[in-house]
């Protein structure tokens, strides 16, 4: 990682690694050139554990049964092809994937465009306002779509 970004950033990256991407406290404190002591404290005054957990039961596990099940759901559909119960539970589970990668995507927006407006605004507070608004806009608009 390079040394030009500003804490707020390493700390915002080091979360979205942490609790997103499940890597380790000595990883994520390489890989954003902070030590393992200073990432505890950000894990413990962030809960970055409880988001941890949150993401992965609530989402991220949720999506791999989901994807389970449809899978399972596929092999049994192809002894059974004309089975309209299957086939409505296939709808329901295909459904339930979008609206849950749709949350993910909307999340892993939110986290970059927090990063990219905290580098912004370093360099034109200004400009930084003005992405910030279209950002809100934009992140309200795919909320609702």
């Amino acid at each position: 990682m390079n040394d030009d970004i500003g804490s707020e950033e390493r700390k915002v990256w080091a979360r979205t690694l942490y609790t997103q991407n499940g890597k380790t406290i000595a990883e994520t404190a390489r890989e954003v050139n902070a030590s393992e002591s200073q990432m505890r404290e950000w894990i413990v005054a962030g809960e970055w554990d409880t988001v941890r957990r949150s993401l992965l039961l609530s989402k991220q596990m949720q999506l791999d049964r989901l994807y389970a099940m449809l899978e399972s759901l596929d092999e049994k559909m192809k002894q059974d092809p004309g089975n309209v119960k299957d086939m409505a539970l296939v709808l329901k589970y295909t459904t339930a994937i979008r609206n849950l990668d749709t949350e993910n995507s909307v999340y892993a927006t939110i986290e970059a465009a927090e990063l990219f407006i905290g580098w912004l605004y370093r360099r034109d507070k200004a400009l930084a306002q003005t992405f910030t608004n279209h950002f809100q806009v934009y992140i309200k608009e795919r909320m609702a779509a």
